[in-house]
């Protein structure tokens, strides 16, 4: 995929997440924009507060994964409330 020059020069770093201990698979945005989650082989997901512009994750979620995580999703029209997961197990 190619992108626009124009659109590159708009892009900054606004921030490092730095709790997960295995590498990051997946980030998504919650629907209204306000958090972050992150999915890791470390079999955690972690849910950062956007709006206090901080690199600690407000919640460390633990799963029953035995294997990496490699998707996480907010469900609409939940408030944020209910997030799921998929991993290369059963759990």
């Amino acid at each position: 995929t190619t992108f626009h020059p124009s659109f590159l020069k708009k892009l900054r770093h606004v921030g490092t997440i730095s709790e997960h201990t295995g590498c990051v698979n997946r980030l998504v945005w919650s629907d209204d924009g306000k958090v972050l989650a992150s999915c890791s082989d470390d079999l955690h997901i972690c849910l950062w507060n956007m709006e206090w512009k901080n690199t600690q994750p407000c919640s460390v979620i633990p799963t029953s994964h035995k294997n990496n995580i490699f998707c996480v999703k907010f469900i609409p029209q939940q408030e944020n409330k209910i997030i799921v997961t998929g991993a290369m197990d059963s759990a």
